[in-house]
């Protein structure tokens, strides 16, 4: 199943809600109105009301009732399809998916973080940097003690908008990753536990400026600046299951031109140990989002190039979908530029 957060045209604005999108229809189905269909019909008294509780209308209530809820949704948008109930009650529940505008499936994630468990990329990178820029820890320590940082949550773009390119950079780099969204809430989950934690998965762009990178890490800290203007997350979050995350092709595109092609491979962490090493002594709230780090020469700095200003950065995984951005003009430096 495919979950998604689309935005509606009102007569009282642009209205968020979740939805299951079906690739064979083009279209997507409002999960919440489709849950409240299957109420009405079971002589369930307020159905709408109850629907909002049982299959909330914002992606991060929605996941937190888990894979029992899920499940449920995916029974009702089924049974609406099978009826051909394209409304019912006056509420819309199918939509064209070219009539509704995709946001990020989790539109602010409470929370990001993002791994570096790829062996390959993680050599290759470091080979590129120059000897005085290379961090002093080797493979098998990250793997030990699998080490992230933190993005920020109000940099989030969804499928097709527009990306920044900041002025105080001229290297911005794409990042092919996958990455995990919790759902069901959890503190010091084992990693035997933690598929019942994972909601699914979904295509990450670590948008990076490699030249500020790679100035910020000097002193052992960030990376900051260089990662916290933009992430990409989308186009939905698949169910995990009947998705094969290892083996799932990933490719990116700058400008119609193929730059990567993989896939994650084998891990040096899988994504349940990562979820239970993260989840130590904190809890996992729904929807946060865990990478798993970039593929093998999944970005410009593995292959010596980077992306222009005002170019089309594609991302696609099998069984997910594409994740499109076109990168902005480079801003121009205001009154408040850093001095260099």
């Amino acid at each position: 199943m495919k979950l998604v957060t689309f935005e509606v045209s009102t007569p009282i604005g642009p209205h968020r809600r979740v939805g299951a999108l079906l690739d064979e229809d083009a279209a997507i189905w409002d999960i919440t109105f489709c849950t409240a269909r299957g109420l009405d019909r079971a002589g369930t008294t307020h159905p709408f009301e109850r629907a909002d509780l049982d299959a909330p209308p914002a992606m991060t209530g929605f996941l937190a009732a888990g894979h029992e809820a899920v499940a449920a949704a995916q029974h009702e948008v089924a049974e609406a399809r099978k009826a051909g109930d394209e409304t019912y009650l006056g509420r819309r529940l199918r939509h064209d998916l070219d009539s509704v505008r995709l946001l990020a499936p989790v539109p602010r994630p409470p929370s990001i973080r993002d791994f570096l468990m790829v062996r390959e990329h993680v050599e290759n990178a470091f080979a590129r940097l120059p000897p005085d820029k290379r961090p002093p820890h080797s493979v098998e320590d990250m793997a030990r003690t699998p080490g992230h940082w933190k993005g920020n949550p109000d940099s989030v773009h969804g499928p097709e908008d527009t990306v920044p390119y900041p002025a105080f950079t001229d290297e911005l780099d794409f990042e092919l990753e996958l990455a995990v969204v919790i759902g069901r809430p959890g503190r010091d989950v084992s990693v035997e536990d933690a598929p019942a934690h994972i909601a699914g998965f979904t295509i990450f762009n670590d948008w990076s400026a490699r030249d500020i990178q790679m100035e910020e890490m000097k002193i052992g800290l960030g990376p900051g600046l260089s990662k916290d203007f933009a992430f990409s997350i989308g186009p939905c979050i698949r169910t995990p299951d009947d998705f094969d995350a290892v083996n799932a092709t990933m490719t990116a595109r700058v400008d119609g031109e193929e730059w990567s092609r993989g896939t994650i491979g084998d891990m040096l962490r899988t994504f349940p140990e990562l979820v239970s090493w993260v989840s130590r002594a904190q809890t996992l709230q729904p929807g946060d989002v865990i990478a798993g780090g970039t593929i093998a020469n999944g970005c410009g700095l593995e292959l010596g190039k980077y992306v222009p200003p005002g170019s089309l950065v594609e991302l696609e995984v099998e069984g997910i979908g594409r994740l499109a951005n076109r990168v902005s003009e480079k801003a121009r430096e205001g009154s408040g530029s850093w001095p260099r």
